[in-house]
């Protein structure tokens, strides 16, 4: 019976080993399958565009005299976004808040703009955030939530105060700024 029982021991570890290193590897192969349809998001391209969008709310921070991180939440650019800017950039109603970069020779251009993310949500008031460049290339930069109410050290809403700083209509910024095209990332 000992001679079974030392036999028996090693072989059964030897199983167990065996046994485990198969449910590990079975595993493995099916945890993620990559299919072309479904590619997984580019987590750097992600991150590229909402640091553009905290850079545009912080300028238009500076720009409106708000405390800082007045204009969060901000949100990059997404190809979920894609129609909802053509749709605001061509809207011959759109109007803009324009605003010459210091050396770059470039624009920056706010936009009131409501969005909802699904049919059911409420509609948010929003800034979108462009880069206009004396290319004729205008890039969404992402856009930020407008909170209700009076911005301290402020004696209007925002939205009110963006309202009256938006003086150039949709047909003026393509004109005067020679805006041709709207690029938009590509993922």
């Amino acid at each position: 019976m000992i001679f079974r029982t030392k036999m028996t021991l090693p072989l059964l570890f030897i199983l167990v080993l065996m046994w485990t290193f198969s449910c590990t590897v079975r595993a493995s192969e099916f945890v993620l399958p990559l299919e072309p349809e479904h590619p997984l998001p580019d987590v750097q391209a992600h991150i590229s565009e909402e640091a553009k969008a905290e850079q545009a709310a912080e300028l238009a921070e500076k720009i409106f005299a708000l405390p800082g991180g007045h204009l969060r939440p901000v949100y990059g650019y997404g190809d979920n976004l894609h129609h909802a800017v053509a749709m605001q950039f061509q809207y011959s109603g759109s109007r803009f808040a324009v605003y010459e970069r210091e050396g770059a020779g470039d624009w920056f251009a706010i936009s009131q703009w409501t969005i909802r993310g699904e049919p059911e949500e409420p509609w948010l008031k929003s800034i979108l955030f462009l880069d206009v460049r004396r290319t004729g290339e205008v890039y969404p930069l992402g856009h930020a939530t407008v909170k209700d109410g009076v911005p301290p050290g402020h004696t209007e809403d925002l939205w009110r105060t963006i309202q009256r700083a938006a003086r150039t209509p949709q047909r003026d910024l393509i004109n005067k700024f020679g805006v041709t095209h709207l690029l938009t990332p590509v993922y």
